[in-house]
């Protein structure tokens, strides 16, 4: 537990590795997880102008690099996956194509 907490020290403020009833529990805060910032900036450039929309998109697609997870074969790993690369394909038409407008 020392090693990883020395690990994740320059996290500090993101992440924190209490103990509760007998373990451990991680806990991350949501702008540190590259999904959630990925989820949260598709949302935004979906609500923003074009012009900004365009920007934002390309910030969401900027975070991945490769495969999410990649090598690491676990169940757990393998079942996320395939559904994580379907969104982020589903993401790239939007930064390529101008989108229609849209009353708000």
């Amino acid at each position: 537990m020392s090693r990883l907490r020395r690990v994740l020290a320059t996290a500090a403020e993101e992440v924190r590795i209490p103990r509760q009833s007998g373990s451990y529990v991680l806990t991350v805060d949501s702008p540190a997880v590259d999904l959630h910032r990925f989820r949260g900036l598709v949302g935004q450039a979906r609500a923003a102008d074009d012009s900004h929309a365009a920007v934002l998109f390309a910030q969401a697609l900027a975070l991945w690099r490769g495969d999410a997870f990649g090598d690491l074969d676990t169940p757990w790993f393998n079942v996320l996956r395939e559904p994580w690369h379907r969104e982020r394909l589903a993401t790239e038409p939007d930064l390529k194509l101008p989108r229609c407008p849209v009353s708000r």
